[in-house]
């Protein structure tokens, strides 16, 4: 794929929302800071703070008791412990609501069938999206120590969760350093900027003294559009400063090469975001997908092809049919159309079938929905006990053991 190099995030153009956003903020734990000193922090990025449409940062119990300080300087919004706040602007002559929600830890483990779908993350999300135009999910980063920066997309879910229930960006915060950034269905994923203004009894060298600041454009409807990582470094009882060695920017470039090599975007040494070019297949799917996925909860019904209910193949039927891709009505039927794929050689969009009836082969039908580096996989099905949700498919012996084939019916030129 070819790169597309994108000018930095401010300002935005029509249709477009600029924000700026920040790791963590604490004070000292032992001593007030007078709203004056308070202010003094940020004196040396106060250019940053201004100009954007949103502002966000992260604070923890020490900072509570300043946080109107922390807004004159520049915050729209503070996240602190498990929160939602709403903020509205008129952007460009329309009122946009913007929801944040904080969560003062990310819940791990979100590898298993149950989690995956669980309600109380999903359900959440879902619920919140709907009331704003754009929502922005952040949490508190849990990993700290050698390697911290590192990110297990197999062991920890949660910020794709989010984005697949609605939310348009996801933000970690804290830990003891940043991590890398990914593009993921068109949203930005950060998965952690570490600590920002932490210079009262933390650990402020090396990596930790690392304070990036991320700048990012998306549109009206919250696709990723442009962004930079400003790289910033601390000072022992100071704010953050310019780094002109660009340490943050080059860090978080690493770590993202490394943790997420089929990313939408490349990170420069300046800190501006190279979004990558897409095929047209890859748009046409990731609509498809989008469309697919606003009937996540709905009821398993045999025989329905929807709206109010599915089947396995009904749903598949319905997806397809509405892209103008004629597919079978039953899954044997289905399993005839396309062309063979290896289950290494899968892409999104792909139809994976399994064994699940007696005396039908196959009996069940997925759309593949993600495909991982190491081969897994997780796909977008209506099944008999959940009805419409998304699964891995390492993640259940069920569907792992009664795997039968794949089948291709989206070629590349779409």
């Amino acid at each position: 794929m070819t790169t597309a190099i994108l000018s930095k995030a401010q300002p935005a153009g029509e249709g477009e929302v600029s924000f700026t956003i920040v790791g963590k903020i604490a004070l000292p734990a032992d001593r007030e800071l007078s709203e004056k000193e308070t202010r003094s922090l940020f004196s040396g990025v106060s250019d940053l703070l201004m100009g954007s449409d949103f502002v966000l940062g992260s604070i923890d119990s020490t900072a509570f008791y300043r946080t109107e300080t922390l807004k004159e300087a520049g915050f729209d919004v503070l996240g602190f412990g498990d929160q939602c706040q709403f903020e509205t602007k008129d952007i460009g002559g329309r009122l946009l609501k913007v929801g944040f929600c904080s969560f003062s830890e990310m819940p791990t483990g979100l590898g298993g069938d149950e989690e995956i779908v669980s309600e109380l993350i999903r359900g959440y999300v879902k619920s919140v999206k709907d009331s704003c135009d754009i929502l922005i999910v952040s949490f508190a980063s849990p990993y700290e120590g050698p390697n911290s920066e590192h990110f297990s997309i197999e062991e920890d879910l949660f910020p794709r969760v989010c984005i697949d229930a609605g939310a348009d960006m996801v933000i970690g915060q804290g830990g003891g350093v940043a991590r890398g950034v990914e593009l993921y269905h068109h949203r930005l994923i950060a998965y952690s900027l570490g600590k920002f203004c932490t210079p009262f009894g933390s650990n402020v060298k090396s990596y930790s003294g690392l304070a990036p600041v991320l700048q990012v454009t998306v549109t009206s409807a919250g696709r990723f559009v442009s962004g930079r990582i400003v790289s910033m470094i601390q000072n022992p009882g100071k704010g953050p400063s310019r780094d002109p060695k660009d340490k943050a920017a080059n860090m978080i470039k690493y770590v993202s090469e490394t943790d997420f090599p089929d990313s939408g975007f490349d990170l420069g040494t300046d800190g501006i975001f190279a979004i990558k070019t897409t095929t047209m297949r890859d748009n046409f799917v990731d609509s498809l997908l989008a469309y697919g996925t606003r009937y996540l909860g709905r009821p398993y019904s045999l025989g329905k092809t929807g709206p109010s209910a599915f089947d396995c193949s009904g749903l598949v039927y319905s997806v397809y049919q509405k892209f103008g891709i004629k597919l079978g009505r039953t899954a044997r039927e289905q399993y005839k159309n396309g062309r063979p794929v290896n289950r290494m050689e899968l892409r999104k969009g792909d139809l994976v079938f399994f064994n699940t009836q007696k005396n039908v082969n196959p009996g069940h039908v997925a759309i593949v929905y993600e495909v991982m580096p190491d081969g897994n996989f997780r796909f977008l099905h209506s099944c008999s006990s959940k009805g419409v949700v998304i699964q891995t498919f390492n993640g259940s012996y069920y569907y792992f053991s009664r795997y039968v084939g794949a089948r291709r019916v989206v070629e590349d030129g779409r």
